[in-house]
């Protein structure tokens, strides 16, 4: 009778979990289907108002309707609902190209989403290519989403930079030429910093970020970058920091240097006040200088006239 009472009791436990799950997956696959459909349609009609096939056989290669709910199925096993409802904004705003970006990684694709509208194409192209794909799965977290924006601005290196400086290569990639963003991503000095250890390399990346915000008209290249590593252990104990020299190069200053820039600073600014102030007194003094010179001369001349009318 007990051994009865514990295989009713496991089998009671066993339908609640199981039963929340069965219907969970139901309302998913219903979920999926009507996407599907809803994605389908939209491609037809898209080939109606464009009076082309190139949609229809676009989508007819792709694997028609059956395909396209294979890939929201995938999508919705690692995203859940809101990725669903996310890839069906997508596809409406981009096409088949959104579909063919969640087959190949149903995550990342629906990060798309946080990329600027006019990057979103490239970014979703950007998921085809293999390589840049594995970077992206790597990177993860909140760097993501920037991450592909990077992928999508500069082909083929942005993701790269990101990948070795974080934040660093973000602030870069969205303030830099892909000229320069190559530059950074072949650099020893980028290789370096990458491969510091864990707490310094947060420290460094943090100050190289924290230049790349400050400076916004000043690239960043491998020898500024050099500079980082060269003084990185000044820069993490606060004795210096590295600023843009009068050249408009990135240049190292020790924390006495920057103390004599700061004064030079305020001299820059109050000299010329001071010499305003020493100019207008001066000017002052030689107003009533010569005032006093024409009030005396003119004293002497009447005296010297009362003089004679007495003799």
């Amino acid at each position: 009778m007990r051994c009865f009472h514990v295989v009713m009791v496991s089998l009671g436990v066993t339908l609640l979990i199981a039963t929340p799950r069965s219907v969970i997956y139901a309302q998913e696959g219903t979920l999926v289907r009507a996407a599907a459909k809803e994605a389908v349609e939209f491609f037809a009609g898209q080939a109606e108002r464009q009076g082309a096939k190139t949609v229809a056989k676009e989508l007819t290669e792709f694997g028609g309707e059956a395909a396209v709910r294979e890939v929201f199925e995938q999508v919705a096993k690692e995203s859940g609902e809101e990725g669903v409802k996310t890839l069906v904004q997508l596809t409406k705003s981009y096409g088949l190209d959104a579909i063919r970006a969640a087959r190949v990684a149903p995550r990342l694709t629906t990060l798309a989403e946080r990329v600027s509208p006019e990057l979103a194409p490239s970014a979703l192209r950007a998921l085809l290519r293999p390589e840049e794909r594995a970077v992206l799965e790597r990177i993860g977290g909140e760097l993501a989403p920037s991450a592909l924006e990077a992928a999508a601005k500069h082909p083929g290196v942005g993701v790269e930079v990101v990948d070795k400086l974080g934040l660093a290569g973000v602030k870069a990639s969205q303030r830099y030429d892909t000229d320069a963003i190559i530059q950074l991503a072949r650099s020893a000095e980028t290789k370096t910093i990458a491969a510091l250890p864990a707490a310094e390399k947060t420290g460094v990346l943090k100050r190289v970020a924290q230049f790349i915000e400050q400076h916004p008209k000043t690239v960043l290249g491998a020898a500024g970058l050099a500079l980082f590593v060269r003084y990185k252990d000044d820069l993490l104990g606060d004795k210096g920091e590295i600023v843009v020299g009068p050249d408009g190069n990135p240049m190292y200053v020790p924390k006495t240097g920057i103390i004599e820039r700061s004064s030079n600073r305020i001299l820059e600014w109050l000299l010329p006040i001071v010499a305003t102030i020493v100019g207008l007194w001066g000017a002052n003094r030689l107003f009533w200088a010569w005032r006093w010179s024409k009030v005396s001369y003119a004293a002497k001349t009447a005296g010297v006239g009362a003089t004679r009318d007495g003799a």
